[in-house]
């Protein structure tokens, strides 16, 4: 699937579906149009999800675990990558994200909690606040060393950070658990 092959593929219709997408096609259009380019280590991603309009891959969002170790790493999920093709209406890419949590809450009993990080040199985070997400705050843009103190990155990019609450109940529960112990 080339980039003009997917551009040829512009509807005038609202996403309409979300499903599991495959791999290789969900790899190759985040690929042809985030503007990281990939997706590294797609293989530990929990949930690759197609954005379809009228049966046609037009998106994918993509949810591992935390990458930031102090994560909560057994019910939230990181939305990784989420990508959709030029030439959709307004409104769609808070329609897929509504569209996933509900996909979520449905088919992965142990998610409660989805986090995502908006780089702020890119966008601002509409699509969040239009979908009901909490921002929790700004960071990045220090410097950091790797685990193992081999690599040192001088800039890491200003981010904001949101949440949505798949299952407040489940989630309030468990974190009440954690403080009690």
């Amino acid at each position: 699937m080339t980039q003009a092959t997917l551009i040829e593929h512009r509807h005038p219709q609202l996403p309409d579906e979300i499903r599991p997408a495959p791999r290789v096609q969900a790899h190759r259009l985040i690929e042809s149009f985030h503007y990281l380019e990939g997706l590294p280590h797609m293989e530990v991603c929990r949930h690759v999800l197609g954005v379809y309009s009228g049966g046609r891959l037009v998106g994918v969002l993509a949810f591992s675990n935390p990458v930031a170790r102090l994560e909560d790493q057994i019910h939230t999920l990181e939305m990784r990558r989420m990508v959709l093709v030029p030439g959709l209406p307004d409104n769609s890419a808070s329609r897929s994200l509504g569209m996933a949590g509900r996909w979520l809450r449905s088919h992965d009993p142990d998610a409660y909690r989805l986090i995502s990080y908006c780089d702020l040199d890119h966008h601002e985070g509409t699509i969040y606040k239009a979908s009901n997400w909490k921002e929790l705050g700004c960071g990045g843009g220090g410097s950091w060393t790797s685990r193992g103190g081999g690599r040192r990155f001088e800039r890491a990019q200003r981010k904001r950070k949101f949440q949505f609450l798949l299952k407040p109940r489940k989630w309030h529960r468990y974190i009440a658990n954690l403080d009690g112990e």
